[in-house]
């Protein structure tokens, strides 16, 4: 679609582009656009073929370089982050001499630090590198990972959690800003899905890794299994982080690795896509703040996070249910791994047919239609509930586009709300509550029907926002007041032309 309109949009000549711009040096303005240089004036040269083959080639790198190298850094942040749910089964927990309650406060004291730095941390990565930011957070908690290994109180337990909250808030939010900031709206979905099925697999890994640890490395050196797996787990992760340096891209407009013809076109696309550059029309850093706050769906979308998370809180204590079943160890760490898989698969099917049918809100409704049924029946049957957590994140990168900074605050911020599910389901797993753990799917039951409520809501709101659009009512009011940057180059025909096309995903 994209492609097809920049054939329309293309047709304007570059010498109109010119002329345009010249008729415009009256005012100061356009003395400002005259002077800057026009970034996407080799993608509006191109034929439509030419255009059509870098754009597929633009997004082939992201894909290898951003999804591939985030997937990996997902798989193990998300392994650092939950294996002392794992550990717990192997032996930390009673090795540190404390209570379930004091456990549940471990894990629990990880998410304060981390759902207060993950608004302040994408505010900042929309003016910083993410190239150099995101692999050098990675490689301070690799290390505090490596320095669990050697705790011995849970008051230093409790410490270290909270850093490694602290330094690991960064991470998932910001790989979320920098996905969409390179992929148009038809392709976000999928993308984010296949990202955000990286904890699933690093849930799976866990089970299956600790298994293999506990069997194979217990008691080496005279140290416990558990710590092992720390040491392992944070070492691996350093050595992962070096190589992001390397792989990971900046934004379309400064990516070392593309050819200036690959970053006009990277940013053509999503000019295309949206009706506007990919940056902040108010350089004041107050705006993007002002905007999320005053803009009352950005708060129904971090109701819909909180409560989608709440939903499929079981993830993160499913090796605590599997093991209420009377398996040994090293079984219930093996029977974990296939309910997470099955779970990966539900959300990239998900989260591709919610891309191919532009709609979001009933790739959020049935999944979890399907985890109501499942905490009633049982509680592995939950995990699938997962799958509409990725279309509620690819719902927000597509609803509230730009500015830049909005955008990357919007995203932190609904994330960070959804945070306190962890704090929540942290003490809805304790172990006089099983084997049924009836508070907890309960809790989970009503958090999947208040999402779907709440979906339909938003639902209706886009619509009505269409229709507006749809009447002619002036995209930016629309919007609630965006802000956006006008890049030089584009005639007011062009701008009007793409902006006019631009539609929200419902």
């Amino acid at each position: 679609m994209a492609i097809q309109q920049a054939a329309i949009i293309t047709t304007t000549s570059v010498a109109e582009s010119r002329s345009s711009s010249h008729d415009e040096g009256s005012s100061s303005e356009g003395r400002n656009k005259e002077a800057e240089p026009n970034r996407v004036a080799l993608a509006q040269s191109m034929s439509p073929e030419e255009l059509a083959a870098l754009s597929k080639n633009v997004k082939w790198k992201a894909d290898k370089r951003l999804i591939g190298m985030a997937w990996i850094m997902y798989v193990l942040n998300y392994f650092d982050r939950n294996e002392i749910g794992a550990a717990r089964v192997i032996g930390m927990q009673q090795s540190l001499n404390m209570t379930t309650t004091q456990f549940g406060v471990a894990i629990a004291i990880f998410f304060v630090g981390y759902m207060s730095m993950q608004v302040p941390s994408n505010f900042l990565l929309a003016r910083l590198r993410p190239s150099i930011y995101l692999p050098a957070c990675m490689i301070v908690w690799g290390a505090l990972s490596v320095v669990t290994a050697f705790l011995h109180s849970k008051a230093e337990l409790y410490v270290l959690r909270f850093f490694l909250g602290f330094l690991e808030a960064p991470f998932t939010v910001g790989l979320m800003f920098v996905v969409s900031s390179w992929y148009t709206r038809s392709e976000l979905g999928l993308r984010s899905a296949l990202l955000m099925s990286a904890p699933m697999v690093g849930s799976a890994i866990s089970g299956l890794l600790t298994a293999a640890i506990y069997r194979g490395m217990e008691g080496v050196a005279g140290i416990q299994a558990w710590r092992w797996m720390f040491i392992l787990g944070g070492a691996s992760t350093i050595l992962v982080a070096v190589v992001a340096f390397w792989v990971l891209p900046d934004f379309p407009s400064n990516t070392r690795w593309l050819s200036p013809e690959e970053r006009a076109v990277a940013e053509w696309r999503l000019i295309l896509d949206a009706g506007q550059v990919d940056e902040d029309g108010d350089p004041s850093w107050s705006h993007g703040v002002k905007s999320t706050v005053w803009d009352w769906r950005v708060h129904v979308f971090a109701l819909m996070g909180l409560l989608v998370s709440l939903a499929a809180s079981t993830n993160g204590f499913f090796p605590s249910v599997v093991k209420t079943l009377g398996f040994r160890r090293t079984n219930t760490l093996l029977l974990t791994a296939g309910p997470y898989l099955v779970a990966v698969f539900a959300a990239i099917l998900n989260s591709w047919c919610s891309d191919r049918f532009r709609n979001c809100s009933y790739f959020i409704i049935w999944p979890l239609v399907a985890a109501i049924t499942g905490c009633i029946i049982t509680a592995t049957s939950s995990d699938v509930g997962h799958s509409a957590n990725a279309v509620v994140i690819a719902w927000v990168q597509k609803t509230f586009i730009r500015p830049r900074t909005k955008r990357a605050v919007t995203i932190a911020f609904v994330n960070c709300i959804g945070g306190f599910s962890h704090i929540i389901s942290s003490f809805l797993y304790r172990d006089r509550w099983a084997p049924r753990y009836a508070i907890a799917m309960t809790v989970n039951a009503s958090s999947a029907l208040g999402t779907i409520l709440l979906a339909v809501v938003m639902r209706m709101v886009l619509r009505r926002a269409n229709r507006k659009l749809n009447e002619g009512t002036e995209v930016a009011s629309v919007m609630h007041g965006e802000s956006t940057a006008e890049i030089a180059g584009l005639t007011e025909q062009e701008r009007r032309t793409a902006k006019e096309g631009f539609r929200y995903v419902t």
